[in-house]
């Protein structure tokens, strides 16, 4: 789960650099060209960039952290050994 999770996180952030240059955002919108990188010249918005998909999961690992503890299922037992 986590590694699926990681994996988003990471396609996400490709995805926004992929759509920000000039070929893709002249296709899509014109207005894009290098918005990604004007955004991201900041301090305060790369920390908003790198944290804000990592407190945005605690609360579905917590979820599942919390089910596993408390009502495992039968493969949660056989995984466990």
């Amino acid at each position: 789960m986590t590694v699926t999770c990681g994996a988003a996180v990471i396609f996400y952030y490709i995805s926004l650099l992929l759509f920000s240059t000039e070929l893709v955002s002249g296709i899509i919108q014109p207005e894009l060209n290098q918005e990604f990188y004007q955004i991201v010249s900041s301090a305060k918005a790369m920390v908003t960039i790198v944290l804000l998909p990592i407190v945005a999961l605690v609360p579905d690992l917590s979820y599942i952290l919390i089910k596993k503890l408390f009502r495992p299922n039968p493969t949660d037992f056989v995984l466990r050994i």
